[in-house]
């Protein structure tokens, strides 16, 4: 019945607890995609839409259906970048460990969640991947959630991704569909909303 979950610090212990309530009856609260807005890192990877990717030289793009989202992870350039405002995305940098893809993502955006249940982070997180085929048609993505603030200790979870070469990626305007609008009462919807009458 229950899912691994971290071990959250106060007040990240009760802000969880308010937005897992409100996501079980079904009436979700705090999620910026209801206006929107990316869902921001690690969000993106556990959203239920293909996605695809793109290797260049200095640089591994991850193309979203979900909302038309584009995820940059930069190979080439490791020097530490001045300081600056967070992101939805973060600042992602990999390197390659024979075929794993490491990658460490910080200074991401407090206000987005770790997943659709309302999971919080402060931002303080740092995310740490290893990607790795693990047999032709599977994508192993190992993500380590390391928040000082917001978690006794670093948190990991797996996700696998299956090949799908048939897919296509198609085209997601959330802003013509606004599937999950937020309500009168700040309360987040699911689906389409009804016809007018």
């Amino acid at each position: 019945p229950g899912r691994a979950l971290p071990d959250l610090r106060p007040p990240f212990d009760a802000l969880y607890a308010r937005r897992k309530q409100a996501f079980d009856a079904g009436k979700p609260i705090d999620d910026v995609t209801a206006d929107c807005l990316p869902p921001g890192m690690p969000h993106i990877m556990v959203v239920p839409y293909p996605f695809e990717i793109v290797q260049t030289p200095g640089r591994v793009l991850m193309l979203f259906e979900y909302s038309g989202q584009l995820r940059r992870i930069r190979t080439a350039v490791q020097e530490t970048l001045e300081a600056g405002d967070p992101t939805y995305y973060g600042d992602s940098r990999g390197r390659w460990e024979g075929d794993t893809l490491v990658v460490v993502t910080t200074r991401i955006r407090a206000d987005t969640q770790v997943d659709f249940s309302g999971l919080p982070h402060s931002e303080a997180l740092v995310v740490t991947e290893r990607i790795r085929r693990i047999d032709h048609d599977t994508l192993q993505d190992t993500i380590t959630l390391d928040d000082a603030r917001a978690y006794a200790r670093p948190f990991t979870v797996t996700r696998l991704y299956k090949l799908k070469p048939d897919w296509t990626i198609g085209e997601y305007v959330c802003e013509e569909n606004n599937r999950n609008q937020i309500q009168g009462d700040g309360v987040t919807g699911f689906g389409v909303p009804p016809p007018p009458r």
